[in-house]
């Protein structure tokens, strides 16, 4: 099994420190997403958050969900993609479609390799198998998924990963701290260093989800 590795690092307990704060400091002001103006994103966030909790509640009654946001789909043959407004992508899965946490996580490596271009595979493309071992021993947990947080859950579901791509948007730890709280019962358990940003992971106990989102390096 791929075991959570652990982490000295001094920066990311001061942001926790800092996003737990922000609760009380921050009013979110955001921006907007892809475009939306100012005070419209708010309820944007809101009606993300809602769309996946119902895409998750409703997951044995139906395949897919029409919403704003690429969704990334992991049965155990393979991926599907539905891209609507580029806002985020979700990568997600059945657990029990898997025999255990190794065989996920692989499988999702490999679709990943698929969904992005920087490692310079195509829409599709076959991966030999060395080379997307190499990527996923050598590169990718090295320098992108230092510490794993994966956790077996009671629920039959699992989220992998719930990546916050939003180019040009960049979410603060305010920003953050605003989506924390209009998820009922979501909880920060881990803020981890990325390689340009930190990812924030959060455990919504209501529906035993991990939801996790980027936010900038400041």
């Amino acid at each position: 099994m791929i075991k959570t590795l652990d982490t000295k690092d001094k920066e990311i307990a001061t942001l926790i420190v800092e996003l737990q704060k922000a609760s009380y400091q921050i009013e979110a002001d955001l921006i907007g997403f892809n475009g939306i103006r100012r005070h419209s994103a708010r309820n944007t966030i809101t009606q993300i958050i809602q769309d996946i909790d119902n895409f998750m509640l409703n997951w044995s009654k139906t395949n897919f969900i029409e919403c704003s946001y690429k969704i990334i789909q992991l049965p155990k043959e393979g991926c599907q993609i539905k891209e609507n407004l580029e806002s985020a992508t979700i990568i997600m899965a059945p657990m029990n479609a898997f025999n255990d946490l190794d065989e996920a996580f692989v499988c999702l490596f490999k679709q990943y390799l698929y969904y992005h271009e920087e490692w310079e595979v195509g829409y599709g493309r076959e991966v030999e198998q060395d080379d997307w071992e190499k990527l996923l021993f050598e590169t990718w947990i090295p320098t992108y998924l230092q510490p794993v947080a994966f956790q077996e859950l009671s629920s039959d579901l699992f989220l992998l990963r719930f990546m916050a791509e939003i180019t040009g948007l960049g979410l603060s730890i305010g920003e953050s701290q605003t989506i924390i709280e209009q998820c009922n019962g979501l909880k920060v358990i881990e803020l981890r260093r990325g390689v340009l940003d930190y990812d924030v992971f959060a455990y919504n106990n209501n529906i035993g989800m991990i939801y996790s989102w980027g936010i900038n390096r400041e």
